[in-house]
């Protein structure tokens, strides 16, 4: 074996140790970030999905829909709680996040997203929700309430991803979205690197707002970087656009009461998003938070409560 061949046996030998190392430690972070974080609920079996959601509370049905790298425990350290003592709060892991399932070989929009949610909703005898969508979940709680006008009481949007906004996805999402090198990077090298930049990515996207105290370990921020929920989020992420661009048309058929919320400083999605939907939508309400970042559940929970009684308050329904 000459001196080429020689070096290219001990690259390609070296390449497949770092890969095995780093899919061994994806492995470990897996199992680690799951014991850290264990399931807090119920399952339901919809749509070939296995759906994890929490349940409590009485009243009228609130429906809370959470949004991209999160997963239902987002509310669980926010309002879920607080409003449960006034609705009947139902909050699930979007499939592919958290514990919920996701089939191989369908499309996974937003669309049928709402499906696999309407029909674990029927199970639950849940009629007439409320539907509160946090960014990318606001596009789900969309495509359920332009899907199903007549079944949908009410919806409540928060730094709602309604319209496509042209933003420049980040490079390990682009990368992850792709077939057969995504399913390899995220199993190997990405959730290494990705743990390092967690709280970074935390505080930018929460500011100039800060999260709740021990948030990461609380909200189990880390299940993200599972490989199947990596792949579900930057796929999810990577089609969102292409999916809006299309359901934005029917906003102005919709006619049950909508509820904006936006803060004026969103760095991860532009508030004017939000404020064509409120624009396009008859029947809406505009409330700007201030300082509150793109969650603004978490930073300003109490501001969003406030919000959400004064929409039920307004609501026509809410005085049957």
């Amino acid at each position: 074996m000459g001196i080429v061949e020689t070096f290219v046996a001990l690259l390609a030998a070296a390449i497949l140790g770092g890969l095995a190392w780093a899919a061994r430690a994806t492995a470990a972070a897996s199992g680690k970030a799951e014991k850290a974080s264990p399931p807090l609920g119920h399952f339901i079996h919809s749509n070939d999905c296995k759906l994890h959601y929490v349940d409590r509370g009485t009243g009228i049905p609130l429906v809370l829909i959470h949004g991209a790298s999160s997963n239902l425990r987002d509310f669980e350290v926010s309002i879920a709680g607080p409003l449960s003592r006034s609705y009947r709060v139902i909050a699930f892991d979007r499939p592919g996040y958290g514990y919920s399932s996701r089939p191989r070989g369908r499309n996974h929009s937003p669309a049928w997203q709402a499906r696999c949610l309407r029909d674990a909703l029927a199970q639950l005898k849940i009629e007439q929700p409320i539907l509160l969508g946090h960014s990318l979940g606001a596009a789900v709680a969309l495509a359920y309430a332009v899907a199903y006008p007549h079944e949908v009481r009410s919806l409540i949007t928060l730094s709602a991803a309604a319209h496509p906004w042209g933003a420049q996805l980040s490079m390990y999402r682009r990368m992850c979205a792709l077939p057969v090198l995504g399913p390899l990077l995220a199993s190997t090298v990405v959730s290494p690197v990705g743990s390092r930049w967690l709280d970074a990515g935390i505080r930018s996207s929460l500011a100039p707002g800060a999260p709740p105290e021990g948030y990461r370990l609380r909200a189990g921020v880390d299940l993200l970087l599972r490989p199947h929920q990596l792949l579900a989020d930057s796929r999810d992420v990577c089609g969102l656009q292409d999916f809006l661009r299309g359901q934005c048309r029917a906003y102005p058929r919709l006619s049950m009461p909508i509820t904006v919320i936006v803060n004026a400083e969103d760095a991860v999605i532009h508030p004017s998003n939000s404020r064509a939907l409120y624009e396009r939508v008859p029947n809406s309400r505009l409330v700007v938070l201030d300082g509150a970042g793109h969650a603004p559940h978490l930073t300003q929970p109490e501001a969003v409560i406030r919000a959400i009684h004064a929409h039920l308050q307004d609501e026509p329904r809410a005085q049957e």
